[in-house]
């Protein structure tokens, strides 16, 4: 993930959530890992959560995406498996554990808000 650039030759891309930086110039390694601390307190990522699931909903809503109340069990189901066991989080300890159940409800809730908003709708 790009973290360091030059203000000049990047800027970021207009995606709602999880923007992205876009670089108009030379892209390197760091030689040394760079320690990155996005979240303080849980509660902290807890409003994040609710946030971008919020907006996730919103454009899963406004796609003709389909949605139902099983499909959002089953994609927050396949969040935890892809943090906890694919990406090897169980090595994390308690720490790799609330992150794949953090992951899980962040999915989970998307689908769930997307759903319920277009129950509203119907």
């Amino acid at each position: 993930m790009l973290r360091l650039f030059r203000r000049d030759k990047g800027r970021f891309s207009d995606d709602i959530v999880h923007e992205r930086v876009i670089c108009d110039g030379k892209v390197a390694r760091l030689k040394e890992p760079l320690l990155h601390y996005p979240v303080a307190r849980l509660e902290d990522a807890i409003r994040r959560m609710d946030n971008y699931s919020t907006l996730g909903a919103e454009r899963i809503t406004a796609s003709d995406k389909p949605v139902s109340f099983f499909k959002g069990i089953a994609h927050g189901a396949f969040a935890f498996l892809r943090v906890y066991v694919l990406r090897l989080g169980f090595l994390d300890g308690a720490a790799g554990f609330l992150l794949a159940v953090a992951n899980a409800e962040g999915t989970y809730y998307r689908y769930m808000k997307a759903w319920l908003a277009r129950q509203r709708r119907e």
